[in-house]
Parts: structure tokens; sequence; C-alpha cells
């Protein structure tokens, strides 16, 4: 998590930090949290 730690994390930050996990999420096999995590990042996006 030591990457991109500029202007563009403080712009939007959680968002971010959400995408991070959700790909993480993914790669552990945690399938239905990734998708759990873009719902809500979609939800709160509009």
């Amino acid at each position: 998590m030591k990457a991109s730690r500029g202007t563009d994390s403080v712009i939007e930050p959680s968002r971010d930090d959400f995408s991070r996990s959700s790909r993480r999420a993914a790669s552990s096999g945690d399938s239905i949290w990734a998708s759990v995590i873009s719902s809500a990042i979609s939800s709160w996006s509009r």
C-alpha cells in the first residue's frame, strides 16, 4: 500500500482503497466479497 501516495490518493482515497481491496479479494478467491464491494462502490458513485 506504499504505491501512489500523492495527489491522486488525496483526491479520492476511499475509492482507490476500495478498488485495491476488491482486486485483492478477487485475487484471494473471495469473489463474493469483491462483488459486494463493487456493488457498494457503484451505489455510492450514483
